[in-house]
């Protein structure tokens, strides 16, 4: 497939691009099945990330309206395999490369005590990692029980660190009860 973004806002440049993806998925048995995809990515810049200000204490958040659009390549490769009626396991392998990529950064030429931070475009970003997840369903379908693990290496490839707010290990559980038409999820 592939998908056309267009963004045009006032007197800014427009800014165009043709993402293409492709994927495929393979079931060499009933219980097992195989998946990989390979796409371009594009995201211009939120209103809030190119205009929040304000101050709160020693902590300020300045504007910067001329972000640049972000642009990405991302691939993933996974399998999901069937343990029995109700169970499942999903492991995954990923990797999302970026150019422009906006993440908010401390402006660290600032003086004093106030904490200065700003969304700006930084060249050239690495996510990559991998997931593990899982389910079951008990009870006749009436409990659910998900989670994953997910393990994250990000880096600002120009400056040679790992990207900020982003945690390197995330655990994820969400049990839910189903009762007929109602049911509840906790995340």
């Amino acid at each position: 497939g592939a998908r056309f973004d267009q963004h045009d806002l006032d007197d800014d440049t427009p800014y165009r691009q043709v993402s293409p993806r492709v994927g495929v998925n393979f079931r060499p048995t009933s219980t097992l099945s195989l998946r990989a995809s390979a796409g371009r990515g594009f995201r211009v810049p939120s209103t809030a990330e190119r205009t929040m200000s304000f101050k709160a204490g020693n902590f300020q958040v300045v504007p910067v309206e001329d972000l640049n659009p972000e642009r990405s390549w991302s691939y993933e490769a996974g399998a999901r395999k069937t343990l029995g009626p109700a169970t499942f396991v999903d492991l995954a392998v990923f990797q999302n490369d970026y150019h422009d990529f906006v993440e908010p950064l401390v402006d660290l030429a600032q003086t004093g005590s106030r904490i200065v931070v700003s969304f700006q475009n930084v060249n050239d970003a690495r996510i990559r990692g991998f997931e593990l997840a899982g389910g079951t369903r008990l009870l006749d379908q009436r409990l659910h029980l998900d989670g994953g693990l997910t393990l994250l290496d990000s880096e600002d490839l120009q400056l040679e660190r790992p990207l900020a707010y982003r945690p390197r290990w995330s655990i994820q559980l969400s049990p839910s009860v189903h009762l007929g038409p109602v049911s509840g999820r906790v995340d």
